[in-house]
């Protein structure tokens, strides 16, 4: 969403009129979808919804330090960026607590599929969805942000502090090791 945007200057308006909650009720309104589908691809379908009204209630709380350098779209997914990223560690810990003494299932390779099923779309989106799943948080975030939402690598830099060539290197790794994968999933020689 560009700075000059109509929506983001009715947001950004509502805070300097001293309205947070039409400023909320607009941001929720032209972001919410968009803050959903991220968290479901980062998180799951189970944790979406709770991580979704989590980032909501930031967003609020936070609207007094917003600084309105960046779009407010930005900012939001810089949230939604750490609260998922945070979903993802805390469950990370929880399953290392419960499988003290078991071998990572992760590492283990998805069974080939039939090959009759190859060319069928679901079975590639499918495989996909998958490999996003076992990316690290930060690289599946960045391959979201990039791919999915269609941020900038300036934007994504701003929103996590980092350099943005090196979100575009993270982003350049991440699709080799995706390209892996889905080559492996679907049967494919890498």
């Amino acid at each position: 969403m560009a700075p000059s945007d109509p929506v983001d200057r009715d947001i950004k308006d509502a805070l300097t009129a001293g309205d947070p909650r039409r400023a909320l009720r607009l941001t929720m309104r032209h972001h919410g979808d968009a803050v959903y589908h991220y968290c479901r691809r980062m998180v799951g379908d189970e944790q979406a919804p709770d991580i979704q009204q989590l980032i909501f209630i930031d967003v609020y709380r936070g609207f007094p330090a917003f600084d309105r350098r960046s779009t407010v779209r930005t900012w939001v997914f810089s949230i939604a960026r750490h609260r998922c990223i945070d979903a993802l560690r805390s469950r990370q810990r929880r399953r290392g607590h419960e499988e003290v003494g078991t071998s990572d299932l992760d590492d283990t390779p998805d069974p080939q599929p039939d090959p009759r099923s190859l060319l069928e779309h679901q079975d590639r989106e499918a495989a996909l969805r998958d490999c996003i799943d076992r990316l690290a948080p930060a690289s599946r975030s960045a391959v979201l942000l990039r791919y999915q939402e269609g941020l900038a690598y300036a934007d994504m830099a701003a929103m996590s502090g980092e350099q943005a060539g090196t979100i575009g290197r993270r982003v350049a790794r991440a699709l080799v090791v995706l390209r892996t994968c889905i080559e492996r999933a679907l049967g494919a020689q890498p």
